[in-house]
Order: C-alpha cells, then sequence, then structure tokens
C-alpha cells in the first residue's frame, strides 16, 4: 500500500488551483475599485456637507485632508474663534483599508478647502485666518486615479 499522491493527481490540483486564482483575480481588483470610488463618494461628501453648512450657518465651513494620517476633518470657524471640528474625524485605514489619499492640491499650499456663506471657496490658514479665494481647482487625488475637483468662484463638487 502506497502513501502520498501520484504526479497526475498533483498536477491535476495544481492546474485547477490556478484555474481558481485566476478567476478570482479581477474580483479582487473591483474590490479595490470599490474601495476607492467609496473614498471618492466620501470626500465629495464632505465636501458638499460644508458648503452646506456654510449656507445654512452663515459661517465658513470646511474640510481638512491630512495626508501623513490619512484622514478628514470636517470644520467650522466663528468669528473671533478657531476653527474646531463639527464631525467625528474620518479615519480612512479604519474605514475603508487598503485604500489612501494621494494628494490635496490647491493654489495656497494650505491643507483645507473653505466654503464661505455665499458657497464660494477659499483657503484658511490652520489658525483660521482667511488666506485667499480659489482662483484655480483645488483637487483630492485618491491612490488610484480618482479625484474630487472644486471649482473656483461656483464651488461646485465634481468627481
Amino acid at each position: 500500500m502506497s502513501r502520498g499522491f501520484t504526479l497526475v493527481a498533483l498536477a491535476s490540483v495544481m492546474v485547477v488551483v490556478s484555474i481558481l486564482a485566476i478567476a478570482a483575480a479581477p474580483a479582487l481588483s473591483r474590490v479595490g475599485d470599490a474601495r476607492r470610488e467609496a473614498l471618492a463618494g466620501e470626500v465629495e461628501r464632505m465636501l458638499s456637507l460644508a458648503r452646506s453648512r456654510a449656507l445654512n450657518a452663515g459661517s465658513p465651513a470646511g474640510v481638512r485632508f491630512d495626508i501623513g494620517a490619512q484622514s478628514l476633518e470636517m470644520l467650522e470657524h466663528r468669528q473671533g474663534a478657531a476653527p474646531r471640528s463639527f464631525m467625528e474625524t474620518y479615519d480612512i485605514a479604519s474605514r475603508l483599508s487598503g485604500v489612501r489619499l494621494a494628494s490635496f492640491e490647491n493654489e495656497e499650499g494650505t491643507t483645507s478647502i473653505w466654503f464661505m456663506p455665499d458657497a464660494t471657496p477659499h483657503t484658511r490658514d490652520d489658525s483660521g485666518a482667511f488666506v485667499a479665494a480659489l482662483t484655480r481647482e483645488a483637487v483630492v487625488t485618491i491612490e488610484g486615479g480618482r479625484e474630487v475637483r472644486v471649482e473656483p468662484n461656483s464651488g461646485r463638487i465634481l468627481r
């Protein structure tokens, strides 16, 4: 009585495993794409919420993008006070593993985008002081190429 597997049996198993792996690869790729799309949607939602809050509250509101910590923070600014968070910080790694913010670009090099009570986008420094109105698009890029843009003047958010 022999113990073990024949070479034919092992080769057959290897062929079946290879076919399954090839079939699973596109599905795994779609999961990554879905997570990147989900992060783009969350960025768009938070920017829209900040814009709406500025319109409704009559005071500036914005979103801070921390690329190093991979987080998003919703901020509001009341006259004479430092900016404060008005929602729990969105920690990307704990909510969407395997997806990262690649960059946030605006013409002033600040880490946030703000909206005035009339919805026009602008930048502020970390103390909350007005820096400048946007004259070019602000762009949030997610690794893998997804982008969310904020148009100057109108504050329209595009994905």
